[in-house]
């Protein structure tokens, strides 16, 4: 398309009135992408789009309690803080410096409507400045006061905070959250909350409403010990339990906090899972590309972190899910990380065993922490307040904090 055509669709989007007629996507497109970016967070990434001078408009759940905020377009990133945020609405606006091009037009009249045709622009998967279409499917009003604009538009991991835009391009609302269970029922935060936001100023508007997941993060790495599976149907009337068993497992998982969760079992078997979704009630759902229908649900809880396995299987052709749910206590990541391919302790050999400490009293820090593995996996308590000590003075950065709190200062006769 040429320059005067997208000059067209600039003016357009810019100062559009009701009367104009509704432009194709492909003469839409242009100007949507040049007021997308991707935002990340070094554990997290989304989308956003420009809605005012300097200020990008996301979700709350991409940048809130991250220390170091970007925004990128391209191979151009820039540096970004949150200026303001609404944790129980779901949006946030992030102000970055010398960003020279002008902001989206909103939506303001006529009211949406069920049926309309909009476009959802953001980085899903890290696929940036993806389009997609569908239609207004809904626009319902929650028992908390909240209202959404549904919709079929296809949206998926990294879509959080892009913009919903209607036939002429302006903005409708933020796309927000998909539902796992359902066939394309999509949700997006209406246009109306980033106004309010900006009318209130700078400042983060803390949730109300206490949402699992949203303060307290599952740790990054927890052991956990699954003592039943179950086997689950579904009937006419919901999933039913039909065969329930005991069972013996431990797994660590690593990653809890991050994009990709690593799982490995006690004979070094390992798996990995992508994160696919962090649904209403904080919880993050992790599948793998590797077998169809694997997932891993992971939420928060005062001591760890609840961890369900799912599988699907079949049964004399019928389809049946494997399931176990257990609470999982935090451990080292440096434990998860230390262990080599076998990972039982059968593997871990005297010999071994040595080539780590010589390896750490050179100063390695990998070896330090593959000596801190060994005596961790044997629940040598002494033995590995030792280890964590010397990893702490090889690699402060590496320190476990619990090593930080219990080391006595020096001159303590308490022990």
């Amino acid at each position: 398309m040429g320059t005067g055509a997208v000059f067209a669709v600039l003016v357009t989007l810019m100062g559009a009135d009701g009367g104009a007629p509704p432009l194709r996507p492909v003469d839409l497109y242009p100007a949507l992408a040049k007021v997308t970016f991707v935002i990340e967070t070094g554990t997290k990434h989304g989308s956003g789009v420009l809605v005012a001078n300097n200020l990008v408009a996301t979700n709350a759940h991409v940048v809130l309690g991250s220390t170091k905020v970007k925004v990128r377009q391209g191979k151009v990133t820039w540096d970004a803080e949150v200026f303001s945020a609404d944790e129980d609405r779901d949006v946030a606006l992030v102000r970055v410096e010398d960003l020279d091009r002008s902001p989206v037009t909103f939506r303001t009249e006529p009211p949406l409507a069920v049926g309309e045709k909009v476009f959802a622009v953001g980085s899903p998967l890290h696929m940036d400045a993806t389009l997609s279409d569908g239609i207004i499917s809904g626009l319902p009003h929650m028992e908390d006061g909240q209202d959404w604009v549904q919709t079929t538009t296809p949206i998926s991991p990294g879509s959080s905070g892009g913009g919903l835009f209607d036939e002429r391009g302006r903005l409708v609302g933020l796309t927000t959250l998909y539902l796992l269970d359902a066939q394309n029922l999509n949700l997006a935060v209406p246009a109306a909350a980033i106004h309010e936001l900006q009318a209130r100023g700078a400042g983060v508007v803390q949730s109300k409403k206490a949402r699992q997941g949203t303060k307290t993060p599952p740790p990054d790495a927890v052991r956990c010990l699954f003592t039943k599976k179950e086997v689950l149907a579904k009937f006419t009337a919901g999933l039913e339990v039909v065969e329930s068993s005991a069972i013996n497992q431990s797994l660590w998982l690593r990653g809890l906090n991050t994009q990709i969760l690593v799982m490995k079992a006690v004979n070094g078997a390992v798996m990995e899972f992508v994160l696919e979704d962090v649904n209403a009630r904080g919880e993050r759902v992790f599948v793998t590309a590797k077998e169809a229908g694997r997932r891993v649900v992971v939420s928060a809880t005062k001591t760890g972190a609840e961890v369900t396995y799912l599988q699907p299987t079949q049964l004399r052709g019928q389809p049946r899910v494997v399931a176990v749910t257990t609470e999982c206590a935090p451990t080292l990541a440096a434990v998860i990380d230390a262990e080599r391919a076998a990972v039982s302790r059968a593997a871990w050999s005297e010999t071994e065993l040595q080539r780590y400490k010589n390896g750490c009293e050179r100063g390695s820090a990998d070896d330090c922490r593959g000596v801190l593995a060994f005596f961790t996996l044997r629940e040598d308590t002494d033995e590995a307040r030792e280890a964590a000590d010397r990893l702490c003075a090889v690699s402060p950065d590496d320190c476990p904090p619990k090593s930080k709190e219990s080391s006595p200062p020096k001159g303590d006769s308490s022990r």
